[in-house]
Order: C-alpha cells, then sequence, then structure tokens
C-alpha cells in the first residue's frame, strides 16, 4: 500500500507539474506576443495620433508623449509577465540578446548617463518628468519609455515576420498620416490646423507641425521601401499598394516642405541604395529602386504645378533658402542658437555656487532643461525667448547631458549604425536579412541627419529606439541562424528549478508598480498638459478676460511641481489685464494674481522669468511703492545671470532711480550702456533703444546723452 500511495503521489505530483508546465506555456506564449503588439501598436499608434489643435497647439506633444508611456507601461507588464512564466514553467532564464553584448552595453550605459544627468541637475523634477511634461518627450521618464519599446524589440522580434510586422505598422503609420496631410495641402483639414500661424504655411500631417510631419517621414519612407524591397512575392497587386504607400507619403515629405528632412532623406537613399545593391539579388533589386525613385520625381512636377489650399511654400523656394539662410547667418535663429550651445560646452557658466564645475561638465544640465541653461550665453534678443532644444542633437546632447552622455549618446549611435551596416553587407545572409539592415540603416542615417537642424520629438524619438532595437534583435537573429547551421548553441541560460516561484511572486509587485506609476504620474499631468495648450490655444485667439483669468491657474494646480505652468498662467494673466477695463473690479485680482505666478515662476533658474518678475514687480510699484524695492532685488538676480544683457541693466537703472538710488543707478545706467554699445548697430541705433536712454537719464537726473550714445 505504501508503495502504490507513493506511485500516486508521484503521479499527482508529475500531473501537477506538466498542468503547471502547460498553463506556464500557455501564458508565456501570449505575453511574448503581448509584448510585440504593444511594439507595433506604439509605432503605429504614437504618429498617427491626433486631437484637436487646441491641444496640440503649436509645438505640443501632449496626446503622444501620454500614449508613448501608457503603452511602454503595457509592454514592461507584459515583458515581465513572460519572463516570470518561462521561470515558473522550467526554472530557467534566457539571455535572450546573446551575441549583440557591445550594442547592447552602448544602450545601457547612455541610459545609466541620463539617470546620472538627471540626478545632478539642476532641476532634477524637471529633467525627470519633463520642465514641460507633455511638451517634446526629452525627460528621463519618456526616455525610459523609449527604451523600453526599443529593448522589447530587441528580446522578442525573432522571426522575419516580426521584422516585416514592425515595418508594416511604421509604413501604415506614415501613409495615414500622408494621407491626412494630402487633405491638408488641398486645404480641407477637418481640424483646420492652418488657422495657426505656426502652421499657417505647410502642412503639419498629424504631429501639430511640418518639422515634426517631416522627421517621422525620413523614417516611415525607409520602412516602407524596406518591405517593398524585401522579397515579397505573394502578388503584384500587394507589392503596387506597397508601392502606393511610399508614393503617398513621398508626395507628403514634398507638401511638408522640411528641409532638414529632405537632406537626411537624400543622404538615407544613397546609404540605402549602396547597400541594398550588395545584394545577391542586386539585378533584381535596380527596376524595384527605380519605381522607388518615380514617386519624388512625379511629387517634384506635382507641387511645382499645383497651388496648396494650405498656402505651402514651393519645393524649390525652400530649397534655395538652405543656401540664402546659410549665406545670412540665419537659418530662423538656427545659428545663432548653435554658437550660444558651443560657448555652454566649452565654457560652462554653471547656474549653482559654481562649486560643481567638473560635476557640471561631465553630467551637464540635466534632460530637458536646454531652455534653462540657454538663457545664460544667449545673445540680447533672444533671454527672453522660449528655446527649449538646440535644434541640433549634438549640441543639444552635449549641453544637457555633458560629456559623459555626449560620448554615450555617440557610441550608441555608431554602434547601432555599424552594426546594421554590417548586417546589410555580411554574405552569408539571407537576401531579406540584408535588405533589412540596408533599411535601418538609411532611416538611422536619414534621421541623424534631419536632426543635425531639427528637434527631436516623442513620434520619431520612440520609432528611432524601435529601429535600435530592431538592429539588435537582427543582429541576433543573423548570429543565432548561423550559429544553429554550424551546430553550435545559440544563446546562454541560467537554469536552476528554485527559479520557478520566483518569477510569479516578482512579476506581481512588479506589474503593480507599473500600472500605478504609469496611472499616477500621468493623469495628473496630461491633464495639467491638456489645460496649457487649451489656454495658449485661448491666448492665441484672444478669449475674453473671465475666461482667461478663470483658466489661468489649471495648469499649476493639477501639476504644481512644473514651473512652467506658474510662467503660463503669469502670460494669461497678463494677457486678461492687457484688455481688461480700468474700472473693472477684476482688474485688482488679476494683477495680484498674475505677480504672485511671476513670483512662483521665477525660481533663479530662468533669466527670462526673472526679467518678468521684475518687470512686473516694476510696473506694480506705480501703484503699489512697497514692491519697488522687490523689483530692484529682481532685478539685481537678472544681471546675476545675465551679466552682459544691456536691457537688464538699463531697467535696473531706472528701478535704482525710483527708489532714490540714484549713485547705484548711474552706475547701472554705465553698465547698460557700455554693454550696448558692443551690440550691432541696428540694436544700438533703434530709436526705441534711444527712447529708453533718454527716459532712465530723466529718471536718474542726467541731461539726455550724458552716458548714451
Amino acid at each position: 500500500m505504501a508503495i502504490v500511495s507513493e506511485i500516486s503521489s508521484a503521479h499527482a505530483s508529475a500531473s501537477f507539474d506538466a498542468e503547471r508546465s502547460d498553463l506556464a506555456a500557455s501564458v508565456e506564449r501570449i505575453s511574448a506576443s503581448a509584448v510585440r503588439w504593444g511594439i507595433y501598436s506604439a509605432v503605429a499608434i504614437v504618429p498617427t495620433l491626433i486631437v484637436s489643435p487646441d491641444v496640440m497647439f503649436g509645438y505640443a506633444d501632449v496626446p503622444k508623449v501620454a500614449a508613448t508611456r501608457v503603452i511602454a507601461g503595457f509592454v514592461a507588464s507584459a515583458a515581465i509577465i513572460n519572463i516570470a512564466a518561462s521561470m515558473w514553467r522550467s526554472g530557467t532564464v534566457t539571455a535572450r540578446l546573446a551575441g549583440s553584448r557591445w550594442l547592447v552595453a552602448s544602450v545601457f550605459v547612455f541610459l545609466l548617463a541620463n539617470i546620472l544627468s538627471t540626478v545632478f541637475s539642476i532641476t532634477p523634477s524637471g529633467s525627470l518628468h519633463g520642465a514641460y511634461p507633455g511638451f517634446d518627450g526629452t525627460d528621463l521618464y519618456s526616455l525610459l519609455s523609449y527604451a523600453v519599446i526599443g529593448l522589447a524589440a530587441a528580446a522578442y522580434l525573432r522571426k522575419r515576420r516580426h521584422f516585416m510586422s514592425l515595418f508594416a505598422a511604421i509604413a501604415v503609420a506614415g501613409s495615414l498620416a500622408s494621407v491626412y496631410g494630402i487633405f491638408q495641402f488641398a486645404g480641407l483639414d477637418p481640424l483646420d490646423f492652418a488657422r495657426f500661424e505656426v502652421n499657417s504655411e505647410r502642412v503639419p500631417l498629424t504631429f501639430g507641425n511640418p518639422g515634426f510631419a517631416g522627421s517621422f517621414l525620413a523614417i516611415s519612407l525607409f520602412a516602407t521601401a524596406g518591405i517593398f524591397l524585401s522579397g515579397i512575392r505573394s502578388s503584384a497587386r500587394l507589392n503596387f499598394v506597397i508601392w502606393s504607400m511610399f508614393a503617398v507619403q513621398a508626395f507628403a515629405l514634398g507638401a511638408v516642405a522640411s528641409r532638414g528632412a529632405w537632406v537626411g532623406v537624400a543622404v538615407g537613399a544613397a546609404a540605402f541604395a549602396a547597400l541594398a545593391l550588395t545584394s545577391k539579388q542586386r539585378r533584381r533589386a535596380w527596376p524595384k529602386l527605380a519605381w522607388l525613385v518615380a514617386p519624388f520625381a512625379i511629387t517634384a512636377i506635382a507641387l511645382a504645378a499645383i497651388p496648396s489650399g494650405g498656402g505651402s511654400d514651393q519645393p524649390s523656394e525652400r530649397l534655395q533658402s538652405i543656401n540664402s539662410g546659410l549665406v545670412s547667418g540665419g537659418l530662423n535663429g538656427r545659428l545663432t542658437t548653435w554658437r550660444a550651445s558651443i560657448d555652454l560646452i566649452i565654457e560652462r557658466p554653471w547656474l549653482d555656487d559654481g562649486s560643481g564645475g567638473l560635476l557640471r561638465s561631465v553630467f551637464g544640465y540635466g534632460p530637458d532643461t536646454f531652455r534653462y541653461a540657454y538663457q545664460q550665453v544667449a545673445p540680447d534678443e533672444h533671454v527672453a525667448r522660449f528655446m527649449p532644444h538646440a535644434h541640433n542633437s549634438v549640441l543639444n546632447t552635449g549641453v544637457e547631458l555633458g560629456a559623459f552622455g555626449l560620448i554615450a549618446w555617440l557610441a550608441m549611435s555608431g554602434m547601432v549604425t555599424l552594426f546594421a551596416v554590417r548586417i546589410a553587407i555580411a554574405k552569408d545572409n539571407v537576401s531579406w536579412a540584408r535588405v533589412t539592415g540596408a533599411t535601418l540603416v538609411a532611416a538611422y542615417i536619414a534621421h541623424s541627419v534631419d536632426q543635425l537642424a531639427a528637434v527631436p520629438r516623442a513620434s520619431d524619438t520612440l520609432i528611432m529606439w524601435a529601429i535600435a532595437g530592431g538592429v539588435i534583435a537582427l543582429w541576433s537573429y543573423t548570429r543565432r541562424t548561423s550559429s544553429e547551421s554550424a551546430g553550435e548553441s545559440a544563446s546562454a541560460a541560467i537554469s536552476n528549478p528554485k527559479l520557478a516561484p520566483i518569477g510569479p511572486a516578482l512579476a506581481l509587485p512588479l506589474v503593480v508598480a507599473i500600472a500605478a506609476i504609469t496611472l499616477a504620474w500621468n493623469v495628473g499631468h496630461v491633464r495639467a498638459d491638456i489645460e496649457a495648450a487649451s489656454l495658449q490655444n485661448a491666448m492665441f485667439r484672444g478669449a475674453s478676460v473671465t475666461d482667461l483669468a478663470a483658466n489661468a491657474g489649471e495648469s499649476s494646480r493639477n501639476a504644481p511641481d512644473v514651473a512652467y505652468y506658474d510662467t503660463l498662467e503669469a502670460m494669461a494673466l497678463d494677457s486678461a489685464l492687457a484688455v481688461v477695463s480700468p474700472a473693472s473690479p477684476l482688474r485688482g485680482q488679476i494683477a495680484s494674481d498674475a505677480l504672485e505666478a511671476r513670483q512662483d515662476a521665477a525660481n533663479g533658474i530662468l533669466p527670462g522669468e526673472q526679467f518678468s518678475l521684475a518687470r512686473a514687480l516694476y510696473t506694480a510699484s506705480a501703484s503699489q511703492p512697497g514692491l519697488l524695492d522687490d523689483s530692484v532685488a529682481a532685478y539685481e538676480r537678472l544681471v546675476a545671470l545675465t551679466p552682459n544683457y544691456w536691457a537688464a541693466w538699463l531697467e535696473m537703472a531706472a528701478a535704482y532711480g525710483r527708489a532714490g538710488q540714484i549713485e547705484e543707478g548711474r552706475a547701472a545706467l554705465q553698465t547698460a550702456a557700455d554693454a550696448l554699445r558692443r551690440q550691432p548697430a541696428v540694436t544700438r541705433e533703434d530709436p526705441a533703444t534711444l527712447q529708453n536712454f533718454e527716459a532712465v537719464h530723466r529718471i536718474l537726473g542726467l541731461a539726455p546723452g550724458t552716458l548714451y550714445p
């Protein structure tokens, strides 16, 4: 009986283990599919997600940033469940990225650089979730979301159909956005983005800004071309559909009139053609490449002949403006910004007490802090300007992440490109893998060239991380197939039965934590971002005093840790104050609230905010003399941050004069005059500037012209 009992017990245990193994295998299979579909959904949904221009006003990327963070949370949760199921089933943890250690290491070093830069940031909370959270998605939280998608792609794209599905998702997104752009080009935009001045000349597609649309199309075009050239032979009809998707995107690229994207696509196309023609099937590639060139020729002819309903610039004019912009030193102010960025990297003026010199040089000012750092070296006309990015990825990375971050970023970019090129030229790789490698190289190069004069946004940054993950996955795939054909083991694994219960025990709290962070962190900030974008739109269209006063503080109340929302609240209240009747009972309260918002925003980091606060205090002191000393103090903080800014010294001289500090005022006026003499003639001789100097002379009891000119 004892033997029978033991046999029955062993049979029951074996049956339980088999059932557990089957259940775990099902969960493992379903969760892996969920990870992959999460990746496909991210690259398809984020670029095409579009809402009212009231929310996407100007440069606001609110819905796209929020969607990226939410989908990344889902993908991370599914990946954790997948790993836990694998451990539960067999007590085994498999190294999915074996064979690409250096490439994977470069990614993690770059992530480490961002984390350290956030820790040592001049505004850690702003670097963590964004100085303006929904503005562009360059903060650490958004970066980690992109990395989750990229690393998931690296680990879970393991078959040809997985890579083709990734490209198909990008191609579908590009096609849908482009079709919407064609309606915009024809003046049939149902959301009417053209009513905003920033978008009135070119079509923005689903991105709220034409430049962002161009950055995305520079990637999606090559993804579509990769499918077209990858050897799909199922039917001529399917190939024609894919070619049509490519043609629609080519026309949209012309319609957005983004010069950086045009140059990037040209450089990427040259690389793509060179690598694609190294394929064993290069004789078959020539006709297909010719088919891909045709849409660009048709687009050029069509755009030259068809007037845009949205008023788009002609392509020839946009191309000519590149040369004229370089000659004039303009490019919409980019050259000025680049020079200041180089000064920031080389000279490193400190925003703290100066004790962290070496630390700041190594780790930079922190993610998403360019808008703060830039104003330390900005030319006079840019001090109060909102400049969130350097319009050059290399310079922007050097300013925000310092030497460590810049080197890590360049190393990661170089490694991704190098490994993709190696995939494309390896003669023992199958043809589709080589073409896919060429596609990844071209997309990466095109976007990198575009970003030499552009601003990264949620859509294109997300897809670039997915492409980087695709390179890692494809490299692992080619190494795995080579090893298997040679009879070698293709992956490393840690196997221990004791690991089986650990997976489920860790998975549940981790998934709950991710869900809690995703919901808690995003809900308040998304509401605040939407309110901020709507408030910007309200100011743009001249909303009523009541609306501005009532809605000005919604963003800062929903996200009190974001200083920019205090600035926006003050701007809205200033707009209301400018139109409210002097006799209105609301005027006093609006003025008081605006001043309080200015004081909240002026946190000692952003000179533009100090300037606005000092001016607001100076103006308010006319009716409240007790604020004059506060105004003088604000100006003193301002000139400490921008010692060469002549307008700050001039206004401080006036404040000194009204406060009865005549000698200090005259000294400040002398400094303003000396600083102004170093400015271009157009600034020195401006009539308004001369009138302002005369007014300050009178306040200080000096005859006009005593100190300037």
